[in-house]
């Protein structure tokens, strides 16, 4: 996730971090944002966050 792309376009980064695998709850979440800020990678914690809050605004629109 760190040595992706940064201009990768949302459809891809999107599948990228599906295919990921995590669970993502609170905790991973945070994690994940924390592993990135030490390597300085705020444009990524940013797109992280911004694909996250996507994801649940999805999420609250389905039946």
């Amino acid at each position: 996730l760190n040595g992706a792309d940064i201009n990768l376009p949302e459809w891809m980064f999107s599948k990228m971090m599906r295919s990921a695998k995590i669970r993502f709850t609170d905790h991973s979440l945070l994690r994940v944002i924390q592993v990135l800020g030490r390597f300085g990678n705020w444009r990524r914690v940013l797109q992280v966050i911004e694909w996250f809050q996507s994801r649940e605004r999805f999420k609250s629109h389905k039946p």
